[in-house]
């Protein structure tokens, strides 16, 4: 779901994938899906029957990290 997201912010920040980003850009990104992912983990404490953990939180952060790598990469290679 964080692949997702992370493409979701990479398409409204390179104005629909019709420019280059920069790496500095995909790191902003992934730190915007990081938070979001731990805000979601703190709100799970919440609600019942569900709880935060570690490796939600883990895996949230590898499926940003894969996503916004990813469109760094392509679209360097795409746009030069």
């Amino acid at each position: 779901m964080f692949f997702v997201f992370i493409l979701t912010l990479g398409w409204g920040s390179t104005s629909g994938f019709k420019r280059t980003m920069s790496f500095k850009e995909a790191g902003g990104l992934w730190v915007i899906a990081m938070l979001y992912g731990l805000s979601d983990e703190y709100h799970q404490s919440f609600i019942l029957g569900r709880s935060p953990t570690l490796g939600d939180a883990v895996a949230d952060g590898m499926g940003s990290l894969i996503g916004a790598l990813g469109s760094w990469l392509v679209l360097r290679r795409f746009y030069g």
